[in-house]
Parts: C-alpha cells; structure tokens; sequence
C-alpha cells in the first residue's frame, strides 16, 4: 500500500493544533494549581523500633475537625480538608504556592 507525505500545509495545520493542545492543557493545569479543589497529600514519616510504630504527617492548617485517620488490619488512611482562609476584604493573590483543598494518604503498616 503506497503512502503519500503529508503536504506542508497539513504539517503547518498539524502544528497549530498541537500548539492549541499544549495550551489549553498548560491552562487546565494552571487552574487546577491554583484552585481550592486541587488535590495534595501531606508529608508522612514513618518509623519503627523494637516497641512501636510511629506516623508522623504534615497537616499545617487542618483543623482537627477536617482530620480524619482510619486504621484497619494493616492498613492506615489519613484523610481531611485544608481550607483556603476566608478573608473579609477582597484579597488578589499574586502568587499561591499552598495548596488546599481534600487530600488522602493511604499506608500500608
């Protein structure tokens, strides 16, 4: 089965396209970023000795009504809300590095 090339119009066309894609994905990434929706999970250090187990997680500003840890056979889930806080002026961030929002972390003890 003979192939043709593409013509160098339908290679200008594919680029355009492809460089339409990478910015509408460049811009659903950076809203996500930046939303109070996105997803993040806290830091989590494990350790053992000879007695215990210990879980150590980073959940700087959840309040310990929106933590939640289940423990099953093996099994630890640290889940929660890290809400964004509610400013009584109108606030424009200039730049929002935190994140906030639900997270879960799950580990096998």
């Amino acid at each position: 089965m003979f192939r043709s090339t593409p013509s160098f119009l339908e290679l200008i066309k594919l680029q355009e396209d492809v460089s339409q894609l990478v910015s509408y994905l460049s811009e659903r990434i950076s809203e996500g970023l930046l939303s109070s929706n996105s997803q993040w999970a806290p830091c989590i250090d494990l350790s053992e000795d000879a007695n215990e187990i210990v879980i150590k997680a980073e959940v700087p500003g959840v309040h310990a009504k929106d933590l939640h840890i289940v423990i099953k056979e093996g099994f630890m889930e640290i889940s929660g809300e890290k809400r964004q806080p509610v400013h009584r002026n109108k606030v424009r961030y200039i730049c929002l590095e935190r994140s906030y929002g639900k997270f879960c972390r799950n580990l096998y003890i």
